[in-house]
């Protein structure tokens, strides 16, 4: 608990893309449980064009990196 809220998640994220960018990724997805708020706030504060989509209690976040081409 005392490592919760204090950005810790946003800065993985955030190496997680930038390392991601570099290899040529142009997007993640993930399945975020609909009750955990925080991580669905990780992903809009990212920077980043996301689509959430409600499946069985759980959001599909699809999230494409800025300058990113989709297919």
């Amino acid at each position: 608990p005392e490592w919760q809220g204090i950005g810790l998640g946003g800065c993985l994220q955030q190496r997680t893309i930038d390392y991601a960018r570099r290899r040529g990724v142009r997007g993640f997805t993930a399945d975020v449980l609909a009750t955990n708020a925080a991580m669905l706030g990780v992903f809009q504060r990212a920077g980043c064009q996301t689509t959430n989509r409600l499946v069985d209690g759980a959001y599909e976040v699809r999230m494409v990196f800025p300058g990113a081409l989709e297919s």
